[in-house]
């Protein structure tokens, strides 16, 4: 075997042996929540919300910890729960899986593909919820100024 197909196979040893470990990191399931992961969660999510402002869902994400988080998107800010508050949608997920979404280490619509995130409720303003928390706040949203075509009625096909 001369140098130029060992070079090769070796590369191609290494990009199976990176796949095998980026598959077992998004496939393997989320290590147990520790009262840590909780305090950093919360954290994370208060200082998040701000992005949410102007947006008219109120979410709940469960945690797990039998102390649901009630999100008012419309200003910003977590609010208490009471029978009063209908919300849009909830999210239930690990403490963990918030924090590699809120940190950037996961993509947010991988979590709710994979099922690491579970919605109740409607999918579509779930998924732009978690576009706006993550700053994507232009989802379906044309630049100003922008025109669409006028639609056309006599075209035969």
């Amino acid at each position: 075997m001369n140098r130029s197909e060992t070079s090769t196979a070796d590369l191609t040893d290494e990009i199976s042996s990176r796949k095998k470990i980026a598959l077992y990191q998004y496939t393997a399931p989320p290590r147990p929540a520790t009262a840590k992961d909780f305090t950093d969660a919360y954290a994370l999510l208060k200082k998040a919300l701000p992005r949410l402002r102007g947006n008219t869902w109120r979410a709940r994400i469960d945690l797990g910890d039998g102390a649901p988080i009630i999100v008012e998107s419309r200003t910003g800010a977590i609010i208490p729960e009471s029978a009063t508050h209908t919300v849009d949608f909830t999210l239930s997920m690990s403490p963990v899986v918030l924090i590699h979404t809120l940190k950037g280490t996961m993509d947010p619509r991988y979590g709710l593909m994979t099922l690491r995130v579970k919605v109740d409720g409607p999918m579509s303003p779930a998924t732009r919820f978690w576009d706006a928390l993550m700053g994507r706040n232009n989802t379906n949203k044309f630049p100003a100024g922008t025109v669409l075509p006028t639609p056309t009625t006599d075209l035969e096909l």
